[in-house]
């Protein structure tokens, strides 16, 4: 029992979470929780559409022990202050390596990653790679980072919540 809780309480500080904006969890978001948004042709509730988001971020539902619509809605709402958090995780030491980021550190924010010239450039020769053929590891770890990237500049963007329609959109309502 003493080990787990050691590792509870180290954990925030392994990722960073001192350094992390606050988290409205005050807010009641009971009934928005369920207000239907528009996301691809469908209507899901915020809650789903929230903890897809933050788990095809982080690899989780939550974000350091923190509800997914509150976390969606401080991304959204203070993205400013997001960009520069630790959100994305790179465990893997090789990884690291390949992509010339620090050894000793596993979790980057949206700023550090998308200026850092090394994954630009593999960023680049993935795009430029012949379609239809299978990625090598190096890739297809590089393609799930840019994906992690793409989903924050829409979350920060304020273009992955879209509880009004847009008129726009051919498979809007």
């Amino acid at each position: 029992m003493a080990t787990v809780k050691l590792i509870f309480s180290v954990a925030p500080l392994l990722i960073g979470a001192s350094d992390l904006p606050p988290i409205p969890t005050e807010l009641d978001t009971s009934i928005v929780r369920a207000i239907p948004l528009q996301q691809d042709g469908r209507w899901p509730p915020l809650d789903t559409v929230a903890g897809n988001l933050v788990w095809s971020v982080t690899g989780d539902e939550t974000f350091d022990g923190n509800d997914a619509v509150h976390t969606i809605l401080a991304w959204t709402f203070d993205s400013a202050a997001w960009r520069d958090a630790p959100l994305i995780r790179i465990g893997n030491a090789e990884l690291r390596h390949e992509l010339q980021l620090p050894a000793d550190q596993t979790a980057f924010s949206y700023t550090e990653l998308t200026s850092h010239r090394p994954l630009h450039t593999l960023v680049d020769e993935l795009a430029a790679a012949p379609k239809g053929g299978k990625p090598d590891p190096l890739q297809k770890k590089v393609g799930d980072i840019h994906e992690k990237l793409l989903t924050l500049r829409a979350i920060f963007g304020g273009q992955s919540v879209h509880m009004i329609p847009d008129p726009t959109d051919p498979v809007g309502a």
